[in-house]
């Protein structure tokens, strides 16, 4: 992980001094959290922290639904698909589950997503500053610009804390102030 991810991204902000560089964590693949994914993904959190790192942490953020139910100890994958009843077979999937008991274009947004569902998208995209604030205001498409997005109980950009809580909910990622 450090020879080809961590040093090569530090090499390139010292190359680039002055350019806040993002990383990122790979996406849940349904292997756990004893899973390689999961360790590798928690040592990208813990560079991040220890150097002071920005971290958009993807996986993260597939874990959890908007009320931050936590779906990582239920073998869930990018899909959002989880095993509900621990017999190592994913049955169910937390995002349609909440998108099918919540409000399309109040509580959520419907839209393409690939490799996953609509709702993981919307909270993607909560996380990186979009959906209706910032750069995103006016890109949304006609049907939308009236209507106010709703507002998502995640954080956008933040510093990484070593072991996120579920109300931190990976989009863990704040851009430090500017100097």
């Amino acid at each position: 992980m450090l020879d080809w991810y961590l040093l090569p991204m530090t090499q390139l902000e010292e190359d680039y001094f002055g350019i806040t560089f993002v990383y990122m964590t790979g996406h849940s693949d349904g292997t756990g959290e004893d899973g390689n994914l999961h360790l590798r993904n928690q040592q990208i959190r813990d560079y991040c922290v220890a150097n002071g790192k920005v971290l958009y942490d993807f996986y993260h953020i597939e874990l959890y639904d908007p009320d931050e139910t936590y779906f990582g100890d239920k073998i869930v994958n990018d899909n959002c698909d989880y095993d509900s009843d621990g017999d190592g077979t994913r049955d169910k999937n937390w995002a349609l589950d909440w998108q099918g008991s919540h409000d399309v274009d109040v509580d959520w947004y419907d839209c393409s997503c690939a490799h996953s569902q609509a709702l993981n998208c919307n909270q993607k995209a909560y996380a990186s500053g979009g959906c209706g604030r910032g750069w995103q205001d006016g890109r949304r498409d006609a049907g939308r610009a009236a209507k106010k997005p709703p507002q998502p109980r995640w954080q956008t950009m933040a510093r990484p804390s070593p072991t996120p809580s579920p109300s931190e909910t990976s989009a863990h990622l704040s851009l430090p102030p500017s100097t």
